[in-house]
């Protein structure tokens, strides 16, 4: 089998490797248990997780994704795992208990954030709830969230039991769905026809050290 030109070899390995797919790129996972990787933040943990009680302090917490800076991030999806948070109304006539789930920015002086949904019991692990460039306030915190490489989030009760609903939050997991900053981009035209004429000048110099038959 005749061999490729060592230079023509590395350019097609470099320039042909395909087109970069937008894949999961990072995952963060908090686990608020009493044994797990994250604190309280200033709220009382056990084996179910961090409790959180409507007495007027707001529990947020937030991550950091540096390690991804350099990265096309198309958009963030957030799982909740939970217990406590429900019922949600009385008969459906009215809110006892609601509890809600947003993200906002790192930024303190920043105040821009966007309602996620509500945690429901029977949901629980809640997955699906995607950050990403739409419009509103979704984009505002999404743009945020790029130019931080940081994401927060919180949870605030709405319903009529002010004071006194609490819920356990196990954990909260982050999925960062992109393209990694080391992916491969694919060769434009224009370098496709050098790489055309680098494969003509390697075979020329072939020839030009073949022998001349007798």
């Amino acid at each position: 089998m005749k061999h490729m030109p060592p230079i023509l070899a590395a350019l097609s390995a470099v320039f042909l490797s395909g087109p970069a797919i937008a894949a999961v790129i990072g995952s963060y996972t908090y686990d608020y248990t009493s044994t797990g990787n994250r604190d309280g933040q200033g709220f009382a943990q056990s084996a179910a997780g961090v409790q959180i009680v409507d007495n007027g302090t707001i529990f947020t917490d937030s991550f950091e994704f540096g390690g991804l800076s350099g990265a096309t991030i198309d958009s963030f999806e957030l799982t909740f795992a939970f217990s406590g948070a429900g019922p949600t109304s009385f008969f459906g006539l009215f809110p006892i208990e609601q509890w809600n789930a947003s993200v906002g920015t790192t930024n303190p002086l920043d105040t821009s954030s966007f309602l996620l949904g509500t945690l429901v019991d029977d949901n629980s692990p809640a997955t699906g709830f995607v950050v990403s460039g739409s419009t509103g306030d979704e984009a505002d915190v999404f743009n945020a969230a790029l130019a931080n490489l940081g994401l927060s989030f919180s949870f605030a009760e709405n319903g009529i039991f002010n004071g006194v609903a609490a819920f356990d939050l196990a954990s909260v997991s982050l999925t960062v769905n992109g393209t990694a900053a080391s992916a491969v981009v694919p060769l434009p035209a224009p370098g496709f026809l050098l790489l055309a004429a680098l494969g003509g000048l390697g075979l020329m110099r072939r020839k030009s050290r073949t022998p001349a038959s007798v």
